[in-house]
């Protein structure tokens, strides 16, 4: 059941979610000093699920206002277009974050309730009782550690991918970058080289000049000599 329910989405949370309620409804049965902790950490898990639900639902509202502001600015089709792609990519996130966590808290009241069922069954001795809460408890802490090592894992691989993509960002900017440079360059040094093609004429033309003078000077000596 473990193995199946981490391959699911959002299934390590919900496995480390389950094991977590089994295991506090378990050493809630067994008594003692956990047990009463138990008790006191059931109050304070289920409020801070709750209070958790209602800031994910508040902040899929505020994030619909956010987005339909930015929709009604002034926009050609394409832009548009990507922007209704984006604000449907986010609510979609949002929305299911928002969702999954009214979800667990369903799902918490549900397994505490099937615990409770279970492991105060008066028809059995205190013994039986206690054996089934043990049972219910190395459950919960198996599937406690399974889901936790699962959320780690998953953590670990989406920063990677955030680094990576990071990088990637850099180097495409730092490319670009590059190519602005280097065009500002290039056009330089065609300007200088455009530059030197039209001086070329008129250093010829001084040459020209200079060969005739020296033609013209020496058939007046000639003419002189005659």
């Amino acid at each position: 059941m473990a193995e199946e329910l981490k391959a699911q989405d959002h299934g390590p949370d919900l496995l480390e979610h389950i094991g977590y309620v089994y295991s506090q409804e378990a050493r809630q049965h067994l008594g003692g000093f956990l047990g009463k902790w138990a008790e006191f950490k059931e109050i304070t898990h289920t409020v801070s699920q709750g209070v958790g639900a209602l800031k994910s639902a508040m902040k899929l509202e505020q994030r619909q206002q956010e987005l339909a502001e930015q929709q009604g600015e002034p926009q050609t089709v394409d832009e548009q277009a990507e922007m209704q792609a984006k604000i449907e990519a986010e609510l979609m996130d949002e929305g299911l974050g928002a969702m999954f966590k009214f979800g667990k808290l369903e799902i918490d009241a549900v397994i505490r309730k099937v615990c409770e069922h279970l492991l105060a069954d008066l028809d059995l001795s205190k013994a039986e009782r206690k054996r089934r809460a043990e049972g219910v408890r190395v459950m919960g802490e198996i599937f406690k550690k399974i889901g936790a090592t699962e959320v780690k894992k998953l953590r670990a691989e989406e920063k990677k991918k955030e680094k990576e993509d990071k990088k990637t960002a850099a180097h495409q900017d730092g490319k670009g970058k590059g190519k602005e440079k280097a065009e500002p360059a290039k056009a330089e040094s065609d300007g200088e080289k455009e530059k030197g093609k039209e001086e070329a004429p008129a250093d010829d033309s001084k040459d020209k000049d200079k060969a005739t003078t020296s033609s013209t000077g020496g058939e007046g000596l000639a003419d002189i000599d005659d």
